[in-house]
């Protein structure tokens, strides 16, 4: 579900403590208020809106029975590896969708779901992980006479579900290893997270900007941050992951990981090792919107700048690269 202006009510109870803390006790008292004010208010619109649901369901039911092109929509954020996993799937596929972009973290802190997030309007169904919407995809389209034949590369064996497995845990080795040199440069987190991005909703970047604190000691316990020997091992085991890929694609001749034509294993591991890469078409995802390369280059931390140069020089960040500029629709 997309954080919209109905995610208003939690963020004031969240800014309760901040009202207290920096501007007295009789703020605390008109927030309280305006709150459950607030929360009333709201209460009734979902109510409202819920019948009116009920209603556009029958429609939508109706609609099912037409052979119309398949809609969906992509919950994302603005910087987000596993975004342009699902993206990049889609492009291929060459199915409608819409994308609906939230910043940074917030659909994780107001709405307990993370990104990306697909919602099949034909069928009202709606599927968190990335691996789990591929796997949808496949299943819906396989036997679609009007995709089945480009559907080909989502296609899941033993094979391909055990590297996917091993490539989503790279992603979260990236994600952690990345939040711990990155975290500390409030400026820079803020800009990935679309803070500064002027095509988002201007209560979710002023939410944003607000409740950093609060997603920083998040996000510090839940990647354990302030580990250093734990940044250490993350780093080693991604460039162990690296050089797994790197043997299977030698093994393969060097065109793909497996087989004679593209998986969707190639597109999970370009679009979640891309995210240390930087290509220049990666989707939006890599490069926040409103940064050019070099400048994003420049205001990387050392050690991320330094595991980029090392990645560069392996088969499979070669690999990478050569990808995006001849598979990346």
């Amino acid at each position: 579900m997309r954080v919209g202006i109905q995610s208003l009510p939690l963020v004031m109870v969240l800014l309760l403590p901040y009202s207290v803390a920096f501007l007295g006790g009789w703020c605390f008292v008109g927030s309280l208020y305006c709150t459950i004010a607030l929360v009333t208010i709201f209460g009734v619109m979902f109510a409202l809106r819920g019948h009116a649901n009920d209603q556009g369901k029958r429609v939508v039911q109706q609609r099912k029975d037409k052979k119309e092109p398949p809609c969906f929509r992509l919950n994302t954020i603005t910087s987000s590896h596993f975004v342009e996993k699902v993206r990049w799937a889609l492009d291929r596929l060459g199915v409608p969708y819409t994308e609906e972009q939230d910043c940074g973290i917030l659909g994780v802190f107001l709405s307990g779901r993370s990104v990306p997030v697909l919602i099949d309007d034909a069928t009202h169904v709606s599927i968190g992980n990335s691996s789990d919407i591929l796997a949808y995809l496949y299943g819906k389209f396989r036997d679609d006479e009007r995709f089945a034949e480009r559907a080909g590369f989502l296609q899941r064996t033993p094979q391909t579900v055990q590297l996917e497995n091993t490539i989503d845990e790279l992603g979260f080795l990236i994600q952690g290893y990345g939040y711990h040199y990155l975290i500390h440069d409030k400026d820079l987190v803020l800009t990935f997270w679309g803070a500064d991005e002027p095509s988002l909703p201007i209560y979710q970047r002023l939410a944003l900007k607000a409740l950093f604190p609060i997603l920083k000691l998040i996000i510090t316990k839940v990647f354990k941050l302030d580990d250093r020997a734990l940044a250490l091992k993350r780093e080693t085991r991604i460039k162990e992951i690296f050089a797994e890929m790197g043997g299977l694609i030698e093994k393969n001749g060097g065109k793909y990981i497996l087989g004679d034509e593209i998986s969707y294993v190639d597109l999970a591991f370009c679009a979640l090792g891309g995210i240390l890469m930087v290509p220049n078409n990666a989707g939006g995802t890599a490069i926040p919107a409103g940064m050019n390369p070099q400048k994003y280059e420049s205001r990387l931390p050392q050690a991320l700048k330094d595991i980029k140069q090392c990645l560069l020089a392996t088969t499979a960040g070669k690999y990478i690269m050569d990808t995006y500029e001849s598979d990346r629709l």
